[in-house]
Parts: C-alpha cells; structure tokens; sequence
C-alpha cells in the first residue's frame, strides 16, 4: 500500500499532541524501513490466511500468495505463526456473534469528515446484529498498545460506520476495537457505544485544533433559527441541545447547510455524500433525510428547516434571526 493520507489515523496519536508534524514531516524526503516493510509483508500473510479461513480465498490464490511473499527478502516463517494466531482470534469474535457476521479484510476508509486529508485501512471489520468489530494486526515487538480510547482504531471505526452505513443503517449501536500483537503476546479489547464514540473523538480533535495555534481565530458556526452546526467541533445543536447524528446525517446537514437557500437535486446530493448517484440510490436518501428530519425537525411531517422539491431534491430554507421554530404541542 503505497498511498499514504497526510493525516493518517496510524499517526493519529503524534499529529493529535503535535497539530503541526505532518506538516513539517511533508517536507522530508520519505525514506523506507526494513521493519516497516517487513510489517507489510505480515500484513500480508495475515491477509489471505484469514481469507482462506473465512472462505473469501481458495487453497490455490493462498499458496500462490504465500509463494511469492516467500521470495521477499524480508520473510520469516514466523510471520505464518503470527498470522494462524490473528486467524485464530478472528474466528474466536466470528463465533460471538448470534447469526453470521459480514466481513471483510484490508478495507481503506475515508475520516475526511473528521480529518481534513485523513483515510487508513482496517485490518478486518465485521458487522453483526448491533455490533460493529475492528482488529488491528501489529507487528512489531515493541511495547504493548492499547486499544482503550486509541484514536487510530476510533477514526477506522467512524470510517468504516460511515462506509457500510447505506447497507446497515442505523442499526449499529456499539463498537469494539481489538488489537492483536502476537509477537510480544499482547491482545487487547476495548467496547463503547457509537455517541461515546463520537464525543470521545470530537474531544481530541477539538484538543489538537486549538493547540495548533488557531485557537484564538473564531470557529466557524452556521446558525439558522434554532439550529447551530459547530463545524470545527463536529457538533450539532438544535435549541442549545447537542442533538446525535450519524456520520452520514451531519454531512447531509453541513450539505444542505452551506447551500441554504439553494435547491440541491438528488443527484448532486447522492455524489457529494456517496461519491456516486446510481438510480437505486434516491429511496436510500430519501430514508436518510426522513432520520434526519426526525431529529431537527420539531414537527417532522411540518418541516421548517429541510424543504423536499418533488422529483428534484431538497433545500433548506433560511429561518430569520430570532424568530422562533414552533414545536408540536
């Protein structure tokens, strides 16, 4: 994987307590590391061996795969043990599972909702009733890391809840990261719910931006009646109410928000949030609004802020200072 975000959730605890390293870091001329290449191979292996368990690989793409990481001058036939270990733990938290989980392996995310610049990839996320699972294969023979409030395996996890939130919904309630490093035999869980997850981040993203020199700028916040979006704290309000959204609900919102008074068609809203505008998308908006309106509307079925244009999209509407949004009842 030669593509590298400039923030990166792997380097989210440097650039969180430093703002400016990746800056500066830019500016040197990269230069490659044996251990970090001989990760990657490890990488590897744990890849398709946990492919080849969990059926998503035949026995021929397997052995194929091992043959040539074999060639590098960096294998060890360690990392084979390292992997069965990792393969071994995976299958462990498939079983936890009451029906068949969905997953999927080396799956990059996209955290520029959060982090300006910024998506990483998941060793392995899978989805299950309410729950959703990160792991984390390390590596390295250094001390033990732990998942407990990590800000890498925080940012994967919002990723990848905004990824597969158009197949799963809202449906997923918790999240539980695990990071495995079974050269040092250190395994490690941590679980919160979505909303803490949430909070928790938005904390130390708002912790890195004010130390990174602009604190004393004025944050950006749009305001419309009742409703104030804090787009430097991630953060929506509704009467002075810190009111939840889903990854995809707030971009919908900041969407509309910076457009406020335009018509966005459904077309230009499905490629701006999904990247994409497939015929069979407009139903899946169409949800997505409903929720949202659910929760920023004081009269859902009266709307104030979000006006639907039949057959073209949506628009939200300007509510004059001051003037307040009268609730059901």
């Amino acid at each position: 994987m030669s593509d590298h975000a400039l923030l990166s959730p792997s380097s989210a605890h440097r650039w969180l307590n430093c703002p400016l390293a990746p800056r500066l870091e830019a500016t040197l001329p990269e230069k490659p590391s044996e251990y970090a290449h001989e990760g990657t191979v490890a990488h590897s292996v744990c890849e398709i061996a946990a492919k080849k368990k969990f059926k998503k690989a035949k026995a021929a793409e397997y052995n194929r795969v091992i043959k040539k990481l074999k060639t590098d001058e960096v294998w060890d036939d360690e990392m084979l043990h390292t992997a069965e270990t990792y393969v071994e733990h995976l299958t462990e938290r498939a079983m936890e599972f009451a029906n068949e989980p969905y997953i999927a392996f080396e799956v990059k995310v996209d955290i520029s909702d959060y982090v300006p610049e910024a998506f990483g990839r998941c060793d392995c996320v899978m989805f299950g009733g309410d729950t959703l699972i990160i792991t984390d294969y390390k590596h390295g023979k250094g001390v033990p890391v732990s998942p407990e409030e990590n800000p890498q395996l925080m940012l994967y996890a919002l990723g990848a809840l905004k990824l597969y939130q158009p197949l799963f919904g809202d449906a997923l309630k918790n999240v539980t990261v695990y990071i495995d490093q079974p050269r040092i035999n250190a395994y490690g869980g941590w679980t919160c719910s979505v909303d803490e997850l949430l909070a928790r981040l938005r904390v130390a993203l708002r912790r890195a931006r004010q130390d990174s020199g602009h604190a004393g700028a004025p944050e950006a916040v749009f305001t419309n009646g009742e409703l104030k979006i804090d787009y430097a704290a991630g953060c929506t309000y509704l009467a002075g109410q810190e009111v939840h959204l889903t990854p995809i609900e707030y971009k919908l919102l900041c969407l509309l928000a910076k457009n406020v008074g335009k018509v966005l068609t459904h077309n230009f809203i499905l490629k701006e949030v999904w990247g994409s505008a497939l015929p069979g998308d407009t139903p899946s908006l169409r949800v997505f609004m409903a929720t949202l309106r659910k929760k920023i509307e004081p009269v859902p079925a009266q709307p104030k802020y979000i006006q639907t244009h039949v057959g073209v999209g949506y628009r939200m509407l300007r509510i004059a200072e001051g003037e307040p949004v009268q609730k059901n009842g």
